[in-house]
């Protein structure tokens, strides 16, 4: 069997981890695989980059096409969220592409700002089977990434409450010819969780497919336990009886990812005089990865913020030198930063929302707290840092339950099983043959627009003029 993986990059990103641990995953259990990205990443000789032929008529259009996503879209938004609302336009069209002619599968991963509405229509034409991981809600959505509580995917996304001034509709013209323009027949939809599952069942676009869930892999081997939790520690001059608790996203002030619930729980910990006196004492020491929000100086708790981080293996270091991982997303799908903590035997505190129930156990694997009730995760985190046998044993339990289910091959085998029932009986495949692909694939952009939006040219020209 040969899979063709397509997704915007191969590393350097929630989605893009995720999507490249499958393609090694395939790798793992003799599958042969190549992924076609926008952004390489990686120096892996199957990941293969993708351009379009350029011309001033297209390069004039795709920089209108990006001035309408900047002011229409991106200045244009209300206070709900500020998580991602992508155009789906413009397209590279991969259907002439060898990797994609010679697919058994072609397997969609997060491919906004990729592919267009005509772009995977024209994939869908080939006749083969596509199947479309999600990785959030932009495939059956108008333009957000997550609803926000919306559940007007359900309908037409008529009235966007993300967009503030929306004089031309634009979600509802978007999703009604995602769904007049997307042939259904050869469209197989699988997600990370069974949240994401069910909201894609309950979407106008989606309702009525065969939908799979399959979790996300970790690699068990990187993303493992290394000593105890004070030789970690002692690589960041931390003594062993301070107790490290971690969060991390890549900017604390994303909404979705819940940094001011975080900082609600950390001052209703002051309630509790045992925690006022650990951190008197600094024994409680905060660990981060990312870019946290300035109000972490809020909390008068020592820090340390490790920024971003590109190495795995420095990454399985600091899981390794934490207590316990806080995740206090609002909205979320299967985050990579469970799996990758839950890998490191470092047990969670997150809230019930999403993915996280598929993964978390209360009180085996970790902590589920009611969604958005800061007191109750604040009396998770002060039960768990009073309490370090209850801590260890919810690492072990972690770190056991992923060795189990969770690692590269589960997924690809899972994967694989689901292919192979798309297929026809007797079907001849590509895989195993010799290929000779050069490390840049050359395609058309496809600048198309469905006939309700091909108006808003007259728009985009009277942008690019201001």
């Amino acid at each position: 069997m040969l899979v063709t993986i397509i997704n915007n990059k191969d590393s350097a990103g929630g989605a893009a981890n995720a999507a490249y641990r499958l393609h090694k995953g395939f790798d793992t259990i003799g599958i042969d695989s190549f992924m076609l990205v926008k952004d390489k990443k990686t120096q892996n000789k199957r990941v293969l980059q993708v351009r379009p032929f350029e011309n001033k008529s297209s390069s004039r259009d795709v920089d209108i096409i990006n001035a309408f996503q900047h002011q229409y879209i991106n200045q244009n938004r209300t206070p709900l969220t500020n998580t991602k609302f992508t155009f789906p336009f413009p397209g590279y069209d991969l259907s002439g592409l060898e990797l994609i002619k010679r697919a058994d599968i072609i397997n969609l991963h997060f491919i906004a700002s990729f592919q267009s509405i005509e772009s995977i229509q024209k994939l869908l034409l080939l006749g083969k089977p596509v199947v479309w991981t999600l990785h959030d809600q932009w495939a059956f959505t108008g333009g957000c990434h997550y609803s926000a509580g919306c559940d007007k995917y359900k309908t037409n996304c008529s009235e966007c409450p993300q967009l503030e001034n929306d004089e031309y509709n634009i979600p509802k013209k978007v999703l009604k010819n995602k769904r007049s323009l997307i042939d259904r027949s050869k469209l197989f939809i699988v997600t990370p969780s069974k949240w994401l599952s069910r909201v894609a069942r309950e979407s106008f676009l989606f309702k009525g497919l065969t939908i799979e869930t399959i979790p996300n892999s970790i690699e068990t081997d990187i993303f493992c336990p290394v000593g105890d939790k004070g030789e970690s520690k002692k690589k960041y001059n931390i003594p062993n009886d301070v107790v490290n608790i971690l969060f991390g996203a890549p900017s604390g002030n994303i909404k979705r990812k819940g940094f001011d619930k975080l900082l609600e729980a950390f001052e209703s910990c002051y309630k509790n005089r045992k925690f006022r006196k650990l951190v008197k004492r600094k024994k409680i020491n905060l660990l981060c990865f990312g870019t946290p929000s300035k109000d972490i100086e809020k909390l008068n708790i020592p820090y340390i913020s490790f920024g971003k981080i590109n190495d795995d293996y420095e990454l399985r270091d600091i899981y390794n030198a934490s207590d316990f991982f806080v995740l206090p997303s609002l909205e979320d799908n299967l985050p990579n930063t469970m799996l990758e903590s839950m890998s490191c035997g470092t047990p969670l505190v997150a809230f019930n929302i999403g993915g996280m129930p598929d993964v978390i156990t209360a009180n085996e694997t970790g902590r589920l707290v009611p969604p958005f009730d800061t007191e109750k995760f604040a009396e998770s985190i002060v039960d768990l840092i009073l309490n370090e046998k209850k801590r260890k044993n919810l690492g072990l339990n972690s770190r056991k339950l992923i060795e189990n289910n969770y690692k590269l091959e589960d997924q690809a085998q899972k994967y694989d099983e689901f292919f192979l029932r798309l297929l026809p009986k007797g079907h001849s495949s590509s895989a195993n043959k010799s290929f000779n692909f050069r490390k840049i694939q050359y395609c058309p952009i496809d600048l198309s627009l469905p006939n309700e939006l091909v108006p808003l040219y007259k728009m985009y020209d009277n942008i690019e003029e201001k």
